[in-house]
Order: structure tokens, then sequence, then C-alpha cells
């Protein structure tokens, strides 16, 4: 599959764009040699659930690294997402959003430029809505590699299905009050999961955590990460360069990106 995507594209990121193409170029569904290959549709889903899940991570960074310095009123932290939504209905806010299926078809909503006017935390939002909106309009196919309801029936929470259950039920309330209940819900589940992980270790009792709630506080310990997960793509094309299967090509101006391209035994493959 990277093989063909590599020889129909020449990506110069080669996870950020052949995410793309794969999810909303009409090509990679009526391409010969992609659609013999059982294996595509899997991987549409996975890429699917890496915007999903990257949107996540990234409002959590936001909120923790960006949104506190220092010791912070907890009532500020709620309001840090609500403060950059706009004052209207979920349902509008929803309609407003670019849908991430048309039809049969899916499309790269999350990269949609009408997004970028929209702060930080409101793009993450409008990322995880966009995603949670695509349940139950996905193929038998693509929709179990972007959920399993089966393999997450013990940790469901943030996943799309609740989302979507979560959003449909408040449809009719402000965006803004959502906004701060979902921020509740992200500070409830950061301190569970702290406990969860903390252990007795020479007399003293250690929680890991990033950020603690004290006394209506929260107190930054060290700053989250965040960013999507890896799909593994990169370090599968260094394998496969060394093999002379791809190779990456310079790029003929300063400008310009250095693409990757087939190699010769990619061409015989």
């Amino acid at each position: 599959m990277l093989c063909r995507l590599i020889e129909m594209y020449e990506p110069g990121n080669l996870s950020i764009e052949l995410s793309r193409k794969l999810i909303a170029d009409q090509q990679t569904d009526t391409d010969d040699q992609l659609r013999r290959l059982e294996i595509v549709p899997a991987w549409r889903g996975v890429v699917l659930r890496r915007w999903y899940t990257w949107a996540w991570r990234d409002l959590w960074r936001w909120l923790v690294n960006d949104q506190m310095t220092g010791a912070v009123p907890l009532v500020r932290l709620q309001n840090a997402l609500s403060d950059q939504l706009p004052d209207q209905k979920l349902s509008s806010f929803r309609q407003d959003l670019p849908p991430g299926t048309v039809g049969d078809g899916l499309v790269d909503a999350e990269y949609d430029p009408a997004l970028d006017s929209l702060g930080t935390g409101a793009k993450n939002l409008a990322w995880i809505i966009i995603g949670a909106d695509r349940v139950g309009r996905l193929s038998e196919h693509v929709g179990p590699y972007f959920e399993s309801n089966e393999r997450e029936r013990r940790n469901f929470e943030l996943t799309p299905t609740w989302m979507k259950d979560f959003i449909d039920r408040r449809n009719d309330h402000s965006v803004r009050d959502v906004a701060v209940e979902l921020t509740d819900v992200l500070l409830a589940r950061s301190q569970r999961v702290a406990l969860s992980k903390s252990t007795f270790t020479n007399g003293r009792w250690r929680v890991p955590t990033r950020l603690s709630v004290r006394d209506g506080y929260a107190f930054r310990e060290t700053n989250e990460g965040g960013g999507p997960v890896s799909l593994r793509w990169d370090q599968l094309t260094q394998v496969m360069c060394g093999l002379g299967m791809v190779k990456r090509v310079r790029a003929d101006s300063a400008n310009a990106t250095d693409r990757w391209t087939l190699a010769q035994n990619g061409h015989d493959l």
C-alpha cells in the first residue's frame, strides 16, 4: 500500500500527506492496485482514529500547558475552552462544521480552511466533534478500525461513541456550557487515571500526575505531551529505503520540499 501511495503522490511529509490522500482523494478509491488490498479500508479507520485521538491529546495539552501558570482557580480553567467558542447552541456549532462524511465517501474535514479561524482549544474541539459525528456512518470495513466497542468497553469514556452520545444529548445546550462540562470531565478523568497509577514507595504515597487539583485550584506539575499517535509509516519507509524500494529525492529549489519516490525494487514489486 505504501509503495503504491508513494508512487502515486511522491509525498514530502509522508504521514500527513498520505493520510489525507487515503481518506479524501477519490483516486485511492478507484486505483486498481489499492482496491485489491484488503488492508486499505482498515488503514482508513486507523487514520480517522489517529485524527480523533490527536485532537483529544492536543486539547488536554493546551489546557494544561497554555492555560496554567502556577496555581490556577478551577473556574478559570473550566472557562478557558468556553471563552473561545461562539455564543450559540451546540446544534448550530455542529452544523457550521464541515462534515466528515458525504454520502458513502470520507472527507478530510479536519483540515478544512474554515477551521483555521478558530482558537487552538476550539479547533481541537471541532476535530473531536467531526470525528464523533462519523460514528454509524463508516463502512463495515472501516468502522471497526476507527472504534471497537468490544475492546474499549472498560475504557469507554472519550471514545467516539461516548462523545457522539454526549453531544447528541446536549444539542439544545449552549456550546459554551458544554465546553465547561467537557473540561470537568477531562479534569476528573486525569485525576482518576493518576490515582490508578499511584504507588506506595519508600514510605511515601506517590501519585504520578502532571496536574493536581486541590481546594478549588489546579496545579501543573510538569508539561503535558500531545500530538498524533505514530502510524509507523515513516519508520517503515526508512526500512523500505534501505531495501532499495523507495528513495528520497532532493528538491530542485531551496523553497521546495524533498520528496519520496519509488526506487527500482519498488517498481519491481
